[in-house]
């Protein structure tokens, strides 16, 4: 197994682990968690060839909902940061196992004031966002941002309000901000924990993924070009297919679809593989982020609310493009892999220094195995 420079993922989610920029003695909960990603050059490049949509109407069940918890991410040019960024390894840390499991200690709630509705957070009066009601649908349109310094770029909701997200960006400066908010209408146990050296976003263990059946993911590519051919084959071999519109993941049936037009990588009714304009930060010169997967995980559901993967078209501060090559294919798997919901697989013998279980989650060289369709199926069952 040949050392690899590749730090091939940098995954978010409703249960943070990242590259050494948030603590890592524990997991964290969703009511607290912030992550910020550093971006050579602009992160406004992210958004390239997406259609914006900052209008958001929204159904009247999101005032009925009883409360969302929320998520957000910060993307800062590397340039701009004003902490030591040089400091921070590209490297994500090993999973984390969540053992004492607490209900989110902030939350946010509608409510309607004046024929307005507001969304408020716990113990606060002041609205954070204010929408209109529109009398001829019932629907409420977002009129007020509490923040003037900022602009918002793109609004979504899912059709059952469960989810919202809002992209907006500073007026001045480079930063992006990406909120997502997710509803507490259905609460459920966590799921049982499974052996241990399965290993899940939602830490070690528990295998939580998409509820949705059939799920729809999708690639926001070029098409004919080297992602979107890689793309392909790298879900042929998840699904054990040679085609990549329609296959089983255990009892779960994953339609897939090439959008020509496609919101961008916040939108939560759109679960997606960008290839985009813009690229992670990586501290060391001969290594790179070859792609980032944002997972948001539902803290009362535990499910899988929505994701997206992102892959660098230009990477550490060069000029190379991916081919469609055996390299872009492995990092797409890997990714894919997250989009489900697998975690990383980093651990090894302590006599050889081996991968225990090989797995395309881990950094080596191999692609999809027979473990990662083994910790998948405890997500998506075993399709008869």
């Amino acid at each position: 197994m040949k050392p690899r420079a590749l730090a091939m993922l940098l995954w978010v989610s409703s249960f943070w682990s990242a590259c050494g920029i948030v603590e890592q003695s524990r997991m964290r909960h969703p009511s607290e968690a912030q992550r910020i990603i550093y971006f050579k050059g602009s992160p406004s490049a992210l958004l390239n060839g997406t259609t914006l949509e900052p209008d958001l109407m929204l159904p009247r069940a999101a005032a009925s909902m009883p409360a969302y918890a929320l998520n957000s991410i910060e993307f800062v040019s590397a340039e701009e940061a004003t902490v030591d960024v040089s400091s921070q390894t590209g490297i994500e840390a090993d999973n984390k196992n969540w053992d004492t499991l607490t209900p989110p200690q902030e939350l946010l709630r509608f409510s309607i004031k004046d024929s307005n509705l507001w969304l408020t957070k716990d113990g606060t009066e002041e609205p954070i966002l204010v929408f209109q009601e529109n009398p001829s649908d019932g629907t409420w349109k977002l009129s007020t941002w509490q923040n003037a310094d900022v602009e918002i770029l793109h609004a979504s909701v899912s059709p059952d309000a469960s989810m919202l997200s809002f992209l907006f960006r500073l007026k001045v400066g480079e930063s992006l901000f990406a909120i997502y908010l997710m509803g507490n209408e259905v609460v459920r146990d966590p799921p049982a924990m499974v052996d241990r050296r399965y290993k899940y976003t939602a830490g070690d263990g528990f295998p939580v993924g998409y509820r949705a059946n059939p799920l729809k993911l999708d690639l926001c590519v070029d098409k004919y070009d080297a992602y979107f051919e890689a793309a392909i084959i790298a879900w042929s071999h998840w699904k054990q297919s040679q085609t990549y519109s329609e296959a089983y993941i255990g009892n779960t049936l994953v339609l897939t679809e090439w959008l020509e037009q496609y919101p961008p990588f916040s939108d939560v009714n759109t679960r997606c593989i960008y290839a985009v304009d813009a690229y992670d930060f990586s501290s060391a010169p001969s290594s790179y982020v070859g792609g980032t997967t944002i997972v948001n995980l539902n803290p009362f559901s535990w499910e899988m609310a929505h994701s997206a993967v992102l892959i660098p078209k230009v990477v550490y501060g060069n000029s190379v493009r991916y081919a469609a090559t055996d390299e872009l294919i492995h990092v797409m798997e890997h990714e894919i892999g997250h989009m489900l919901g697998l975690g990383h697989q980093f651990e090894r013998s302590e006599q050889t220094g081996e991968y225990l279980y090989p797995s395309v989650m881990s950094y080596g060289d191999v692609g999809v195995q027979p473990y990662d369709f083994e910790a998948l199926e405890k997500i998506y069952g075993v399709r008869p």
